[in-house]
């Protein structure tokens, strides 16, 4: 299919394939983690998408493997992270809720490799990736301002610690929300893939909330959110955001606009738009592996912590659910100097609490024990060690999923009444439980039954929920007014 829009390939920084497969000094190699907050994988160029997004991501996974069905643990940045952080399910960490953190006695990936001699740097975009969180345990330096920052602010920051560390051995995580709603970018990325619109569309994404007003082809632009309390009496924006005050508005008839189908897809083409500016400076900071000749020594690993709804589901957003489009996300890694890293694309399973064990194992760390992810390298390797995952899980404040090859089944949490032990029964038909299966996106081809699935997959996710026993943490010690103001203006607390 030939690429719309505007070609970005002027912007792609030249990264040419490198035949050399040594490492310029002995050891493990460094690393560098690489977050694009909210990228969806099918908007990609790797994933086949027609317009040319990504040209950089692109050119990196044809040099190395593309892990084509990675799925993330959780729809939103704070769960997700601490998840790929820490190799384990965010909800045996803590309650998926408005108090969660990473508490200082688990081990996350940059404690370890500080452990191993590494010098470790994190650029982040903030919000919920502020250090109030946990996250920056193990960093020699974690920098976390602007809140909802853009790889514009941390990529520079990171290529100018790499100028003064780079001789080091260096874990460096960089980190942007450049993909995240307000679908608004700086120069040409502003309407790159829509030159020639002029509409509401262009009202709704300079609203930093403008898309969760949108509902059944109106725009409520002066609706009012939906807010929950949490265990503190604090005020936060309720986890379905604005559905309940969208279907309340239209059921009473409140001021509204129309949106037409165009509207809708000059959105997509503005959140388009925001996938190239991240690549854009992606590009900028593999380029600066290059310029400052540590990309023979350097593992790349670049992910996504959730995608976006954007037109597929009745919400544009990440947060309201589960479905494949959100928690389908993209996982590139490829090291000149690890020959098996090279031009793979890989269609099994995998998990993000992967990526941690993975990392440790190329570093040379002892293993984590007890974590829920397992090494990606026998895989890569082919070594038959590697069992395949026949069921990936998800969760959020208010559901679980567990997906297999041709099926997903999402529980309601919020819909269980007397326990999980009702639902394991074959005669049970509780709206608690939502089997879904999608021609487009879930394709069964197994043979077996869509109840055969349905009720594997209850038993299965039933078995996972019983395991999780997440700690009382009590309210977050270190999230100040500041923190939450910024959230609040986004829609988050």
């Amino acid at each position: 299919m030939s690429r719309s829009g505007l070609s970005l390939a002027a912007l792609a920084f030249g990264l040419n394939a490198c035949n050399s497969l040594h490492a310029k000094r002995d050891g493990p190699p460094n690393i560098l983690l690489v977050s694009m907050d909210t990228c969806r994988y099918d908007h990609l160029g790797l994933a086949g998408y027609e317009r040319d997004t990504s040209p950089n991501l692109d050119r990196l996974a044809a040099r190395g493997t593309v892990f084509e069905r990675t799925y993330v643990q959780s729809n939103e940045t704070l769960y997700s992270h601490a998840s790929i952080f820490t190799s384990l399910y965010a909800g045996s960490i803590a309650a998926l809720g408005h108090d969660f953190y990473v508490p200082d006695s688990l081990r996350s990936l940059p404690e370890v490799l500080q452990l191993y001699g590494y010098t470790t740097a994190g650029f982040t975009g903030g919000a919920h990736m502020k250090s109030s969180f946990g996250f920056d345990q193990g960093f020699d330096i974690y920098l976390d301002d602007p809140d909802f920052g853009s790889f514009f602010h941390t990529v520079p920051s990171a290529l100018y610690w790499l100028e003064d560390h780079g001789q080091e051995r260096f874990f460096l995580f960089v980190h942007g929300y450049d993909c995240h709603s307000p679908y608004r970018k700086p120069l040409f990325f502003e309407n790159v893939f829509a030159p020639r619109y002029y509409g509401i569309a262009n009202e709704i994404v300079m609203d930093a909330v403008g898309t969760e007003r949108l509902y059944q082809g109106r725009y409520y632009s002066n609706v009012q959110k939906n807010f929950e309390y949490d265990s503190q009496g604090r005020r936060f924006v309720g986890e379905d955001f604005f559905q309940l005050a969208l279907k309340r508005a239209a059921a009473e008839g409140a001021p509204s606009e129309p949106v037409r189908q165009a509207d809708l897809e000059h959105i997509v083409a503005h959140y388009d738009g925001g996938l190239a500016y991240a690549d854009f400076f992606l590009g900028q900071l593999l380029a600066g592996l290059e310029r400052l000749d540590l990309a023979e020594d350097t593992l790349v690993a670049v992910f996504s912590d959730h995608g976006e709804g954007l037109t597929d589901y009745w919400h544009f957003h990440h947060r309201p659910h589960l479905r494949e489009k959100i928690i389908h996300v993209p996982l590139v890694l490829y090291a000149p100097g690890l020959p098996y890293t090279h031009e793979q694309r890989i269609d099994q399973l995998v998990e993000a609490t992967d990526i941690v064990p993975t990392l440790l194992e190329v570093a040379g760390a002892t293993p984590l024990q007890g974590v829920d992810g397992r090494s990606l390298l026998p895989l890569l390797r082919d070594e038959g060690e590697h069992e395949p995952r026949q069921v990936v899980f998800s969760e959020s404040r208010s559901h679980a999923s567990a997906r297999m090859e041709g099926a997903q089944l999402i529980l309601h949490k919020s819909r269980v009444q007397g326990g999980l032990e009702q639902l394991r029964s074959p005669e049970d038909r509780s709206e608690a439980l939502e089997y879904l299966e999608f021609s487009e996106e879930l394709a069964p081809d197994d043979g077996a039954t869509a109840t055969d699935r349905a009720l594997f997959l209850r038993d299965q996710l039933l078995d996972w929920l019983e395991l999780a026993s997440p700690a009382a943490l009590g309210a977050n010690p270190e999230a100040d007014e500041a923190l939450q103001q910024a959230l609040h203006e986004r829609g988050y607390w």
